[in-house]
């Protein structure tokens, strides 16, 4: 299977994306990082791209299996307003951008999506 997931080199992604490849799976991660420490396993990709924004990043989920959205900025920082909107948003902008570009014609595509807050 083509595993797909936001976050998939941060703190959970990591370790479920090593998981999955483990298994045999195919994993693209999705984040923000431009230059990230990557798993190296060939059949591992990474693609840099801002999920909170529309972008040619949607068009990959053409060819998931299964997606998993994990993205989210960390939460260990002081609870302040502003921090309290990041949080926010980086959670809930992706999930609409996934959500809006997950293919309708596409039987059996698994969609979970997590959040730590």
């Amino acid at each position: 299977m083509h595993i797909w997931i936001t976050g998939g080199l941060g703190f959970i992604g990591r370790a479920l994306s090593n998981a999955l490849l483990a298994k045999n799976h195919r994993v693209t991660a999705v984040g923000r990082r431009a230059n990230p420490e990557p798993i190296l396993h060939p059949a591992f990709g990474y693609i840099s791209a801002d999920t909170t924004r529309s972008g040619e990043w949607q068009e990959t989920l053409r060819e998931a299996d299964v997606v998993f959205n994990l993205a989210g900025v960390s939460i260990f920082n002081r609870w302040n307003a502003k921090n309290k909107q990041r949080i926010r948003d980086s959670r809930i902008l992706p999930t609409r951008n996934l959500v809006e570009a997950l293919p309708g014609d596409r039987q059996g595509l698994l969609f979970c999506s997590a959040s730590a807050v």
